[in-house]
């Protein structure tokens, strides 16, 4: 079954952010339409935004992030950085969701 999100579209209110902290999306909320205000980023270490909403991180065994890293790379320079980097989260947020495997 399928919903038309056209028809039935959740009232989501964009808010400005807590405190005087810079709106980093401004700019781009022309380009999107009025009832899609969620914006992923992707990143270890978020440093174009200046506070979230939400923060989700995704805990992996240590094994199983190698063997992926080994699948989806193949300089093995790159994958030693990769697997050396530790998560970096010094923005502010309001909600932190942990999800493990």
């Amino acid at each position: 079954m399928s919903l038309n999100l056209f028809i039935v579209r959740p009232k989501i209110r964009n808010t400005p952010p807590h405190n005087s902290t810079k709106d980093n999306l401004k700019p781009f909320l022309k380009f999107l339409p009025p009832y899609i205000k969620i914006i992923f980023y992707i990143c270890v270490s978020p440093t174009r935004i200046d506070f979230a909403d939400v923060v989700i991180t995704i805990d992996i065994d240590e094994n199983r992030r190698y063997k992926q890293l080994k699948q989806r790379e193949k300089d093995p320079k790159l994958i030693n950085s990769l697997m050396q980097s530790k998560l970096n989260i010094n923005i502010p947020f309001t909600h932190w969701i942990c999800l493990k495997e």
